[in-house]
């Protein structure tokens, strides 16, 4: 396993603990959440906001993620495709008879 991959579970485990923790000494804290486009919900508890609050954020974390993803992936392609093309354009270039110029067949002692 490797030192990134012990650090990852080390701060997961960290999180883990903290959110119990947190649920443990708050069970009775209710709170109101009141959005813009619907009435204010009341007597929410505060764990369960703040888990639906981490999920949402989680949620669009991701999305954003997969949206540079996908444009990674297009850009990745482009390249891929302007590589091949440029490949075949260089095959081609070395696949052609060297012609000699016709200076260079005159002087016997040119460099061709």
């Amino acid at each position: 396993m490797g030192f990134l991959k012990v650090i990852r579970a080390i701060v997961l485990i960290l999180i883990v603990l903290g959110a119990i923790g947190f649920t443990a000494r708050n069970p009775d804290q209710s709170v109101r959440i009141d959005l813009f486009f619907v009435p204010p919900f009341t007597g929410v508890s505060l764990t369960w906001a703040l888990f639906c609050a981490f999920g949402l954020g989680f949620v669009g974390g991701l999305a954003v993620a997969l949206i540079r993803v996908l444009e990674l992936r297009a850009q990745l392609r482009k390249a891929r495709r302007s590589g091949d093309r440029l490949q075949d354009e260089l095959t081609t270039l070395r696949n052609l008879p060297l012609e000699e110029s016709e200076e260079a067949s005159r002087s016997p002692g040119a460099l061709s």
